[in-house]
Order: structure tokens, then C-alpha cells, then sequence
């Protein structure tokens, strides 16, 4: 039933996990990193392989979390990536294995707008 709808209203989808995805819906996704050195191989990994069509840095957050039954605190950096719901995974394998941690932050927040020249931008780099 689910593959005769689809073909009904002729959208392209794309599998992601157990969900089926629309191939055209944005994402953000963020991550957080300890340092620079791991800014940079992670931006190296994604930007020019057109796995985000930006990624932003904010430095200085104060991180606050559990881990190992005690409460820590860190500085961090977050990074934010925008990009394409059909590249998260192949995003998510870039960061991954190029991140520091071994319980890595990989958030995706779909994206309900955004302005139309800022659209046009991501599909001409992303396609």
C-alpha cells in the first residue's frame, strides 16, 4: 500500500531507518565538538562533499550532562550544518567518523521554512 501511494502522487522518496522520507525536505542538524582540530575535520569532511550546504561554529557553549554517574561540565563548540533530509545519513557517517566522541550528539530538526532565495541557494549547491 505504502509503495502504491507513492507512485500515485509521484513523489520521490528515500529510506531513512524505517521512515520514508520526502527527498526535497531540509534539515539542520547540529552536533557539539571539544575543539577546533574537530571543527575542521568535520567541516573538511562535509562541505566539500556537498553533505551540508553550510556549516556554522558556536564557540564557548557550556555544556552540562551526565556521564558516568556524575554531572559534568565542558566547553564546547556546536556546530550546525544545513542540508538535505536525503543526505542526513552519508552526513551522519561523515561526522561520525570524524568526531571525538563515542557517544556523539547527531540532531536533525526539520526545517517547516525558510525563506525562497535561501532555498535556491541550498538546492544549487546541494542539488
Amino acid at each position: 500500500m505504502i509503495l502504491r501511494d507513492l507512485l500515485r502522487y509521484n513523489t520521490k522518496y528515500y529510506k531513512l531507518g524505517n521512515a520514508m522520507i520526502p527527498m526535497d525536505d531540509y534539515v539542520i542538524v547540529m552536533t557539539t565538538v571539544n575543539d577546533e582540530e574537530h571543527i575542521t575535520r568535520i567541516v573538511n569532511a562535509v562541505i566539500p562533499k556537498k553533505l551540508a550546504a553550510c556549516v556554522n561554529v558556536i564557540p564557548s557553549v557550556m555544556s552540562h550532562y551526565w556521564w558516568k554517574n556524575e554531572v559534568k561540565t565542558d566547553e564546547e563548540f556546536i556546530i550546525i550544518m544545513k542540508t538535505k533530509k536525503r543526505l542526513a545519513e552519508k552526513l551522519k557517517v561523515a561526522v561520525l567518523s570524524n568526531h571525538p566522541y563515542k557517544v556523539a550528539e547527531f540532531v536533525v530538526v526539520p526545517i517547516s521554512d525558510m525563506g525562497s532565495h535561501y532555498q535556491t541557494w541550498i538546492d544549487g549547491v546541494l542539488g
